[in-house]
């Protein structure tokens, strides 16, 4: 019983655990001898004592159960509240990021796409490029070009004379 282990721990730990209630055991008795030792003793006084005792100590536990472990169980309600409202909140933000991420994944998938097309086309299109650069070259070779060339300035020649 986790109850029973508090209320011992308790009566350990106070300094107003009323004395009737806390027997000191010597060696090679029990705590049931000591007991009825004291209730052969005097059985009415015992009993009175004993029962002002407990009474003593019920009001002195609801008085600590007010004083302090209810308060200290508001704030602890408190800030258990506001944590899990945080908590909820931080849960919110995190599905939006995981929903965003899973949306940029998705445009990173349709730039690489794009990419590889662009690239494809920039590549049929540099062999393009070469290939006329090539025929240009063959072209600007033939002695038709030559000709040309030398035609074509003929009359800037012709005015300088």
């Amino acid at each position: 019983m986790p109850e029973f282990a508090t209320a011992l721990d308790v009566a350990d730990q106070v300094t107003w655990w009323p004395s009737p209630l806390r027997v000191s055991v010597p060696d090679g008795k029990t705590e049931q001898d000591v007991y009825a030792g004291h209730m052969r003793a005097d059985p009415e006084g015992w009993r009175e004592k004993i029962r002002g005792a407990t009474s003593d100590l019920i009001a002195r536990l609801a008085w600590e159960d007010i004083q302090t472990v209810r308060p200290y169980l508001a704030q602890v309600e408190e800030k258990l509240s506001v944590t899990y409202s945080e908590l909820a909140e931080s849960l919110d933000r995190a599905n939006l990021t995981i929903s965003e991420l899973g949306r940029a994944e998705s445009e990173v998938l349709e730039a690489q796409n794009a990419n590889r097309i662009l690239d494809g086309m920039l590549a049929a299109a540099n062999e393009k490029i070469e290939l006329q650069a090539r025929e240009i070259k063959a072209m600007r070779s033939t002695v038709a070009w030559r000709l040309s060339v030398l035609l074509k300035r003929v009359p800037s020649l012709l005015r300088r004379q």
